[in-house]
């Protein structure tokens, strides 16, 4: 199925018709970016100004925000990985992890350069990408930090979505740069 949030109601919907409806958004007048199911059947909503909000059902929710002593209000993407934790791409405090006993947040040591994590994703080979606001790409693998930027073939370092494809290449999409695919170590 797949989840939407319509007049601040949060369903879900299949072949079938709507088989779940969890009433009003736990995130109130602030539209979720941003919906994903974890494997346990809760999902993860993203806000511009909210933070991000573990939803388990219609009544019980967990947010993540500066007020409950998170990272930031602004997060854009929010992933699960294999092991259950949670990675949250925020607005000026870069990629925070949550695990289920703690929050531990993740930066190269250029700190981002200051700007936003935009998009999240895990590929195969075990390595974490993140997209940012306008320095390109980072790559964490075997802990080692990379950046691909313009000189790596990016012609637009404004990164908003990231997905790895059933054969293993990665793609990137950019705020008005097109859709780039990474080959060998160029995109």
């Amino acid at each position: 199925g797949v989840w939407m949030l319509a007049d601040r109601r949060l369903r879900k919907w299949n072949e079938n018709g709507w088989t779940q409806d969890w009433g009003d958004a736990p995130s109130g007048p602030a539209p979720l970016l941003k919906l994903v199911e974890c494997r346990s059947g809760a999902l993860l909503g993203t806000t511009s100004e909210r933070g991000l909000f573990l939803i388990f059902d219609e009544r019980k929710f967990v947010q993540f925000g500066r007020s409950t002593g998170f990272a930031a209000d602004w997060v854009m993407d929010v992933e699960e990985d294999r092991e259950g934790n949670l990675w949250a791409g925020t607005g000026g405090n870069g990629l925070a992890m949550i695990r289920e006993s703690n929050v531990q947040i993740l930066a190269p040591p250029d700190a981002w350069q200051g700007r936003a994590v935009l998009s999240v994703c895990f590929a195969r080979d075990q390595a974490l990408w993140a997209g940012t606001e306008g320095v390109g790409l980072y790559r964490f693998r075997d802990g080692e930090w990379a950046n691909f930027s313009g000189a790596a073939g990016l012609a637009n370092a404004y990164l908003w979505s990231l997905a790895q494809d059933k054969s293993g290449e990665l793609w990137t999409g950019s705020y008005g740069g097109g859709l780039f695919v990474f080959r060998g170590d160029h995109f």
